[in-house]
Formats: C-alpha cells, structure tokens, sequence
C-alpha cells in the first residue's frame, strides 16, 4: 500500500513540473479575430 501512494505521489509531482515547464513557454501573444484586438505579456 506504501508503494502504491509513494507512486501516485511521484506521478502526480512529475505531471505538475512538466506543466509548470510548459506553461512558462507562452509567455505572449495576441487575441482577436484579426490578431489585432488585444496583445498580450505575462511578467
């Protein structure tokens, strides 16, 4: 039983750093029908 939590919790650990990485890759970008509506910047 140990191992099988120690293992969902490692799962569940490496699937967050792998979406912390990727949501860091869109840092912009723009929103609109166009693309000239709304420019956007995440600091």
């Amino acid at each position: 039983m140990k191992k099988l939590l120690f293992s969902l919790l490692c799962l569940i650990i490496i699937i967050l750093s792998v979406s912390a990485v990727n949501a860091g890759t869109i840092a912009a970008g723009t929103c609109g029908a166009q693309g000239d509506n709304l420019t956007w910047t995440l600091d």
